[in-house]
């Protein structure tokens, strides 16, 4: 019988309760590059057991899930306008996006009067137009040399202090479209790297640069994907059940209890996002071991609910 009901439970609630989540990098060189960021993330999610699915229309790397949309040498104006062909083969859960090294840089010329932080900005209004349903995470570009874009006719020193004020703007400009209830949020590479992560051509990031590139990344998404979620009280004497989700993550949840042969015994769906829910459970529910199914788009927590009398 307790052979029984371990397969029972293995077939109910597998080890791995987490869905696969999909994730798109875009941007340009930055994001492109074989063993850049992306690798480092991949691994890392590979390391703590995540399942993962890396989408795009390029593939650039071996050893990992290379799929990705970064393209070299693309501006913010050059992103937008290649995401209206591809879009519509994806729909991924989540977005990293890192571009606006080449506004600053070789391309200057063309904004005379427009902030690339702008151009920035309306690429991030396509990609939230494009995939409505997806958490964007954007990244502050890596720091810049004085040499930066030089052999481009770029003047010395112009692409620097273009990406100082770049990254300088960017949180602001991500706040404002935050509190427009846009699913963005912001992740500031930028104070990881120092002149020591830089190659010799003052733009792109060495193998150093881009694993804390990739690390920050990862970091900051990983709580989106597991999710912490805190049940309490546990055991409950008066089916009042209290759900911390630990996580800013702005999305609506299912609740489902399941007894111990898996049956359906309490069903909650589109519950609002808010950081602290409390259920009412239903009072004709005997004294034993429940699961709980905390159901977000694109992961579910399991928990285990024990009611006295």
């Amino acid at each position: 019988m307790k052979i029984l009901f371990s397969l029972l439970l293995t077939v109910l609630f597998p080890i791995s309760v987490y869905s696969q989540t999909k994730i798109m990098a875009i941007g340009e060189s930055t994001t492109a590059e074989t063993s850049g960021y992306r690798k480092k993330f991949c691994d890392l999610a590979v390391a703590d057991g995540l399942s993962i699915d890396m989408v795009g229309p390029n593939s650039n790397g071996t050893g990992y899930d290379a799929d990705n949309a970064g393209y070299n040498g693309y501006t913010c104006l050059d992103l937008i306008n290649k995401l209206r062909s591809f879009y519509k083969y994806y729909s991924p859960d989540i977005v990293l996006l890192l571009e606006g090294t080449n506004d600053c840089g070789w391309n200057f010329k063309f904004y005379p009067t427009i902030p690339p932080i702008n151009e920035l900005s309306l690429l991030i209004d396509t990609i939230c137009l494009k995939f409505p349903d997806a958490l964007i995470f954007v990244s502050s570009i890596p720091p810049m040399s004085d040499n930066a874009f030089t052999a481009e006719q770029t003047p010395f020193g112009v692409a620097k202090a273009n990406a100082i004020a770049f990254n300088n703007a960017m949180p602001g400009m991500i706040n404002i479209k935050i509190a427009s209830g846009e699913k963005v949020y912001f992740i500031n590479a930028r104070a990881l790297l120092n002149d020591t992560d830089i190659l010799s051509d003052g733009i792109h990031p060495n193998q150093n640069g881009y694993d804390k590139i990739g690390e920050q990344f990862y970091n900051t998404v990983k709580p989106f994907i597991m999710g912490t979620a805190k049940v309490y009280p546990n055991p409950l004497t008066n089916h009042k059940l209290t759900i911390d989700l630990n996580t800013e993550m702005p999305q609506d949840i299912s609740l489902t209890l399941y007894n111990k042969t898996g049956s359906t015994v309490f069903f909650q769906n589109d519950l609002k996002y808010t950081s602290i829910i409390t259920i009412s459970l239903p009072q004709s529910l005997s004294a034993g071991i429940y699961f709980l199914i905390i159901k977000y788009k694109i992961f579910t927590i399991k928990r285990k609910i024990i009611i006295l009398n």
